[in-house]
Formats: C-alpha cells, sequence, structure tokens
C-alpha cells in the first residue's frame, strides 16, 4: 500500500511497473514489441492507466480516434480506435 501511494504521489511512470490501472473491463491483449493491445467492446469506458497530461486527441491515420497522453521522462500511452473521447489537449 505504502508503494502504491508512493506512485501516486510522485507521479513516476517509470516506478509503476507492475501497478498500472487496467483501462477496460476486457482482458483480452496481444503483447507487441513495444507495449500490449487491448481489446475493448464498442461503448465500453476507456479510462488512463496512469496520471498523465492530453497532448493529443483527434484523428491519426490508421488509429482512427486516438488520445495521447504524456507521463513525463519520455513515457506516453496511446488510446486507439475510440468512438469517442471526452478529454481536451492539456487536461491531466
Amino acid at each position: 500500500i505504502k508503494y502504491n501511494l508512493k506512485i501516486l504521489k510522485t507521479r513516476q511512470f517509470s516506478r509503476a511497473k507492475g501497478y498500472l490501472f487496467w483501462p477496460v473491463k476486457s482482458k483480452k491483449t496481444i503483447l507487441k514489441r513495444k507495449g500490449i493491445v487491448i481489446y475493448a467492446k464498442k461503448g465500453d469506458k476507456v479510462s488512463a492507466s496512469f496520471w498523465g497530461k492530453v497532448v493529443y486527441e483527434g484523428k491519426l491515420r490508421g488509429f482512427g480516434d486516438v488520445v495521447i497522453l504524456y507521463h513525463g521522462k519520455g513515457y506516453y500511452t496511446l488510446y486507439a480506435y475510440l468512438s469517442k473521447a471526452n478529454v481536451k489537449i492539456g487536461q491531466m
């Protein structure tokens, strides 16, 4: 518990390995070279896996509607193929 609280306080993505929030209900995944692909059903709510700042929201060729979060120190997460996004650039 202390470790989880420390991660939330410091917000250091690099220290969160094994403690990231699962962003959707689905557990179906595919491992990729630099990450994972998580499948969700249409209409499922998608949440951020870790604290971050929205740096992109819009269309990205090959990925449909996308939200990109910046977690600091070169770490990003990309949420793609979204039906809609309720975030704005700069939002935490």
